[in-house]
Parts: C-alpha cells; sequence; structure tokens
C-alpha cells in the first residue's frame, strides 16, 4: 500500500514546478518587448545623430494619440464553439466619437463556452410527508340566463343615375351610404358620400321669358321665390296677371296653381316658406287673402280668417310649429293648430318662444312688459336682446334677463336695427343706428362685458341698407357708404370696420347686393356696368358670372335664393325684361366635376 503523505509531498513538488514553467513562459512576451523597445530608442538616437541634431534641442509636443476601444459582439466568422461564446473586437475610434464602428474594427477573437460538467450523483430521497384531509365539496352556482340576440348590422347602399340630373344635361351621380332603416333603399339622409360628374357645361342663364319679349314677368309685388328640394317654386306674370311657378331640373317652368282671371299675387305680403315639406305662403282667391300651401303638386288653402292677410301680417317658423301672426289674431300651425285673437305686431321667436307686442305692452317668454319692440329679438348667453322704446326716450338696446328688463342705452335715434339686425361678433353686439344726434346711421358697438356702447368708424355710414348683414369667416359683411369711395362692400371683425375692396375706384360705387355663403364660399352681386356676381377673397372680389356680357342687372327684384345645387337671381336686360336667371355654383365648391 502507497504512503499517502509520500505522494502528497510529490503532488506539491510538481506544482511548484509547474508555475516556474508557466512563470517563465509569461515573462518571455515581456522581456522581448522590452529588447524592441530600447532597440526603437537607439535606433531613433542614431537617426538623429546622423542628421546632426543634439538630444538637447527642444522639440515641439506631438499630436495626440487615438484611442483604443475593445467591445464584445457575437461569434465571429468559421468558429469550433460547440457550446457558444462571444467574441472580443478591438480597434482604433478613428473618428472619436467614443464607439467602435464596424470599419474601425481592427482585430476580432473568438471566445468559447465551455462544456457542461458531468451531474453529480443523486442525492437521498426525503421523506414523505403525509397526506391533508379532503375538503368538502362547494355547492353548485345557478345557470346563468341566456344573453339577448345580437341586432343584424347595417348594410351599405350603392346606387347610381344617369341622365338629365339636376343642373346639368348629362351627368351620372354615384351615392353610398349605410341603410339605417333597412329597407334596402338608400334614402338622401343616409347619403355618407357622393360623386357627381357632368359630362356638359352645367345650366347658366336666363331660364324664363314668362312676358314674351321686352316685357317684365316680375315686380315688386310680385317677386317671391323659394326652393323645395330640388324645384323652385316662385310668383311670376303671364299675360299680366301673377301667378304661381314651378321650375324642375333648372329649366322646365310652369304654372303649378292658377286662378282664372284672377292675379292672386303668391307671396305678395308673406314671402314664402318651407314646413313640413311645404311651401306656405298668401293668396288672394278672387274674395279674400288668406294662406295657402304646395307640396309642388297640389295646393291647399290653410285659413280662412275674418280679417284677411296684409302687410301688418307676418309668418314665423319656430321648429316643429309656424306662427301666423296679424294684428287682430295669432294663429299656430303645427301638430296642434291655435288661434288666439287679440292685437299683435311684431312677432319674433328667440330660444324657441315668442316675442311680440300687444294692446298694453311687449310679452317676452310669457312676461308682460310696458313699451314697444321695434327690433327682432336676439337670444344670447341666457339673455334676449332688443331694441324698444319703454320710457319718453325713445327707441333704445334693451335686455330681458331671469324676467328683469335692462336698458344699455340713451344715445340712439332713428330706427336702430333696420338694415343691419342684432349680430354678436365675439364679446360685441352690434347693429346700425344714429348716435349721438348723428345725421346719418352708423355702425353700433356695445361691449357685453365692459356695458360700453360706441359708434364705430363713423366715415362708414348707411350700413347694411342694400344687403343686410351676414357672418362669415369671423367677420360680419354688409354694404356701407365711405367718404370719397361711394357705396362698396364693408366688413367688422369685433374690433373694427372698413372697406373691403374701392372696386368702383373713387367716388363711383360698385353697389353690392344679395350677399349669399354657399358651401363657405362669400357671393355678392356688383354693379359693374350691369350686375355680375363675384366671389369674395381675403382682399379682393373675382367675377365668377356674367349672364350677359355686362347687359343684365341681376337682382333687380328679389332676393338670392341659395338651393344646393345653384341659384336664381331676378334679372334685367334689354331684351327680355326681368326674367328669372340660374346660376350653377357646382365649379365653385366643389360639388360637380365638370368634364367636356
Amino acid at each position: 500500500m502507497d504512503d499517502p503523505s509520500k505522494e502528497k509531498k510529490q503532488r506539491l513538488q510538481q506544482e511548484k514546478k509547474n508555475k516556474k514553467i508557466k512563470s517563465k513562459r509569461d515573462k518571455k512576451p515581456i522581456i522581448v518587448a522590452l529588447i524592441l523597445t530600447i532597440s526603437m530608442l537607439m535606433s531613433a538616437m542614431a537617426l538623429y545623430s546622423s542628421m546632426g541634431e543634439s538630444p538637447h534641442l527642444e522639440y515641439a509636443d506631438g499630436i495626440d494619440g487615438q484611442t483604443s476601444l475593445i467591445i464584445t459582439g457575437v461569434l465571429y466568422g468559421t468558429h469550433a464553439c460547440e457550446e457558444g461564446g462571444f467574441s472580443i473586437q478591438s480597434g482604433i475610434d478613428d473618428d472619436g466619437d467614443g464607439e467602435l464602428s464596424g470599419e474601425e474594427v481592427d482585430v476580432i477573437k473568438n471566445v468559447c463556452h465551455g462544456k457542461q460538467g458531468f451531474s453529480g450523483p443523486m442525492g437521498n430521497r426525503g421523506y414523505w410527508g403525509s397526506n391533508g384531509s379532503n375538503g368538502s365539496d362547494g355547492i353548485d352556482g345557478l345557470d346563468g340566463s341566456d344573453g339577448f340576440q345580437g341586432s343584424d348590422g347595417i348594410g351599405s347602399l350603392i346606387d347610381s343615375s344617369r341622365g338629365h340630373i339636376g343642373p346639368c344635361p348629362d351627368g351620372y351621380v354615384m351615392r353610398t351610404g349605410q341603410d339605417n332603416d333597412r329597407d334596402d333603399i338608400l334614402a338622401d339622409e343616409e347619403v355618407d358620400s357622393q360623386l357627381k360628374l357632368c359630362f356638359s357645361e352645367l345650366t347658366n342663364g336666363r331660364v324664363t321669358d314668362l312676358q314674351i319679349g321686352t316685357g317684365d314677368s316680375f315686380s315688386g309685388s310680385c317677386d317671391a321665390g323659394i326652393f323645395l328640394q330640388d324645384w323652385f317654386i316662385f310668383s311670376g306674370y303671364d299675360t299680366e296677371l301673377c301667378q304661381l311657378r314651378i321650375m324642375k331640373n333648372y329649366s322646365e317652368v310652369s304654372n303649378l296653381f292658377v286662378v282664372e282671371g284672377e292675379d292672386y299675387s303668391p307671396g305678395k305680403y308673406l314671402g314664402f316658406t318651407e314646413f313640413e315639406d311645404r311651401v306656405w305662403f298668401d293668396a288672394y282667391d278672387g274674395n279674400s287673402r288668406q294662406l295657402w300651401s304646395t307640396n309642388g303638386i297640389n295646393t291647399w288653402q290653410e285659413t280662412n280668417l275674418s280679417t284677411e292677410i296684409d302687410s301688418s301680417n307676418s309668418l314665423t317658423k319656430n321648429g316643429d310649429y309656424m306662427v301666423l301672426s296679424s294684428p287682430v289674431s295669432l294663429s299656430t300651425f303645427g301638430d296642434s293648430d291655435s288661434f288666439n285673437e287679440g292685437d299683435f305686431s311684431n312677432l319674433s321667436i328667440a330660444n324657441q318662444v315668442l316675442a311680440y307686442n300687444d294692446q298694453t305692452g311687449f310679452i317676452i317668454d310669457g312676461t308682460h312688459f310696458n313699451g314697444e319692440i321695434h327690433s327682432q329679438v336676439l337670444w344670447h348667453q341666457n339673455v334676449f336682446w332688443f331694441i324698444a322704446t319703454t320710457d319718453l326716450d325713445g327707441m333704445e338696446l334693451h335686455s330681458v334677463e331671469n324676467s328683469i328688463l335692462n336698458k344699455h342705452s340713451d344715445n340712439l335715434s332713428g330706427v336702430p336695427g333696420q338694415s343691419i339686425p342684432l349680430t354678436v361678433i365675439g364679446q360685441n353686439l352690434i347693429f346700425d343706428s344714429k348716435i349721438d344726434s348723428g345725421s346719418n346711421p352708423i355702425l353700433v358697438e356695445f361691449n357685453l362685458v365692459t356695458k360700453i356702447i360706441k359708434g364705430v368708424n363713423e366715415d362708414l355710414s348707411y350700413p347694411g341698407d342694400n344687403t343686410g348683414a351676414i357672418s362669415h369667416n369671423g367677420r360680419i359683411w354688409f354694404d356701407c357708404n365711405g367718404i370719397g369711395t361711394g357705396i362698396e362692400l364693408c366688413w367688422y371683425d369685433g374690433g373694427n370696420a372698413q372697406i373691403h375692396v374701392d372696386y368702383i375706384a373713387g367716388a363711383g360705387s360698385s353697389n353690392p347686393t344679395h350677399l349669399s355663403v354657399i358651401e363657405n364660399e362669400l357671393l355678392v352681386v356688383i354693379d359693374d356696368s350691369g350686375g355680375v356676381l363675384m366671389q369674395v377673397t381675403d382682399d379682393d372680389l373675382i367675377q365668377v358670372w356674367d349672364p350677359e356680357l355686362g347687359n343684365t342687372d341681376l337682382g333687380y327684384y328679389g332676393e338670392m335664393w341659395v338651393g344646393d345645387d345653384a341659384i336664381c337671381l331676378i334679372g334685367d336686360s334689354a331684351t327680355y325684361g326681368q326674367e328669372l336667371y340660374v346660376f350653377s355654383h357646382g365649379e365653385i365648391t366643389g360639388d360637380w366635376i365638370v368634364i367636356h
């Protein structure tokens, strides 16, 4: 048997010998490097000496050396690392950014993971623990009720049409939308988008010659009109009788209703009002002037008042009902009709409540006040605003808040709000009025915060005389008479009022009329040697339509009636007299794509 102590002594001696060998191996590269370094220094000194240089001379500092960088990465190239590993990459940081990029790597060395060692012997199994006692079973829950059956999804529909469509003689229209009522029909209110192509010119120009030749088909008492869907219903003369007409497809004009031998002048006092898919108007039937309605096919008489309708009456729509006011009654039409006798005037509706004068004062939202209203009533910030006479000072600005009457001015004169009704822009309430004994109406501004009332740019007089006022792009637009500029288009932006463009330079007037907003585009009729239709830009007026090369006075009577596809105007020409003209605005608004 070998001596264990002797064997241990031999093993220790062998380990000591191995360390000496390793130490010699480790020192060898160091010694070699040291010898090389000394040799290079001696060579350099010899070179200096051969060049006649003295080692005692001073030399300039050298350029800073570049930094070496080392990073680790994945194994590189072909390797024999069966257990995986990683690479060590080194190189010079040439661009000095502190990072070793791929093109800066000079040396790559792979380092392999060692193989996993053998498993040690299994330890002794521990003792089994004793089994726990079984718990008692829980009570079964109740079965849940069946859920509701989901509704069927809403289908999408597409329809198309080709032919004479609206103002296009040869058009194609494709519409898409969801079938909300599930009737497999795409109704107008279900349309989400549509494509409208016209393969000809859109309809533009004169569409009537009711009074053949130079005779006038319209007058100041026969010039009412309104769009009812794609139809235009209007009053016009034929053989000296003012009758009811209808225009379809923006070209076909026919009589809608005729009272033989009678000039019944539909809409003479009340104009035309659309309500419940019908047009309502006043008309004379040979005995008295009453309220009528039409759906474009049939016509009905709606009232049989003991006192016939005249200029003292008004017809006002309020949501789901309509009110006819007269000096002796208030008649309501809607889900439930009503009739109230009394002396009523100046009916208006604000916040869906009635405001009007009676024989003893005026009533707003059921509350009676002493005085008389002389304007439309405006509802703003839970307050009713209006022009009224409540004392001996004349017409002034008033308000009613929580059934309390307040007066806000004492320096107005004339008829305030006659051309520009009370309108809010920003923090200001504006209207037209004479102020502080001024001789001409100007724009008046009432600040809703400071409660200060004052005139705005007194150089601009008679605001809204021809156009009224219309809101567009943060401004109120109207016509006005400027000193040295004549009557031109003007605007107010909440703090300032000025002329937009002196279109007829100098004292000459362009006489703007018929302001309308169509698909966010502001249009106006300008008298430029005859009426022409203009588009209003930020700083200019651009002509968009001249029906007969300046020979037609557009808007001579009536209004600018705006439909979905076109506008209607009454124009006056030397050849045909006063007739109805149509301008299709689809190209301006982008509603129609014209291909021709």
